[in-house]
């Protein structure tokens, strides 16, 4: 890529996260997550870091068409109001010794989440959707080993996965809450690293964060 094209990247902020997770654009802030010191963390363009403290671990954060920002706990969604007070959905049937990772949302309110084992065992990974905040997550796949960042296609008709254990990175082709046999879109073999968080940008290109990586 030439030089002029480069993106350029900036240190916002220094948190001091034990883990800095799933980056979500809402009001005119940046908040994100610091599950393992249950932290939910804010920024706006030079004011200084918020940080509220939470009563529980929050995985990740996605906001919703209407502007709430929801976000995943061990086996439930939740939304997350301006204070950090949690209003909790139905609770999941995931699988012993797992819990939720990575989410997003489409553009009906669905949602959608990761499920990964917390020993980072493969095959244990799945993913789950429910079409509210309301609404029971269902498993929609299975067979994964840790799923990552995943974003949906500007339309919701495709969602993208980051598999971490497998470097790679998958289209789902989304038939309502359904989800058919995906593809793989990309590989991350060779590259220091591994795949981890990921988004699409205004032109459909896709960025991923690697973890021990760029």
């Amino acid at each position: 890529m030439p030089d002029a094209l480069r993106p350029i990247v900036r240190l916002v902020c220094q948190a001091e996260a034990m883990i800095g997770e799933s980056p979500a654009w809402l009001d005119r802030c940046v908040r994100w997550t610091d599950p393992v010191s249950r932290r939910l963390l804010s920024v706006a363009d030079g004011e200084e870091l918020q940080s509220i403290a939470m009563p529980s671990s929050v995985w990740s954060l996605a906001a919703l068409p209407d502007r709430t920002l929801v976000g995943a706990l061990d086996d439930r969604f939740c939304a997350i109001d301006r204070s950090g007070k949690v209003s909790v959905g139905p609770p999941a049937a995931i699988d012993a010794g797992c819990r939720f990772n990575d989410m997003t949302v489409d553009p009906q309110g669905g949602l959608w989440v990761g499920m990964m084992h917390r020993g980072i065992l493969a095959t244990r990974g799945a993913l789950f959707h429910a079409p509210s905040l309301r609404d029971q997550p269902e498993r929609v796949a299975h067979g994964l080993g840790v799923p990552d960042g995943m974003k949906l296609s500007a339309a919701g008709s495709n969602l993208f996965v980051i598999r971490t254990l497998e470097r790679t990175l998958l289209a789902y082709s989304v038939n309502g809450g359904e989800l058919r046999e995906p593809t793989i879109v990309a590989d991350f073999l060779g590259l220091p690293g591994k795949p981890d968080g990921m988004t699409i940008a205004l032109d459909g290109s896709f960025w991923v964060a690697m973890w021990g990586g760029s």
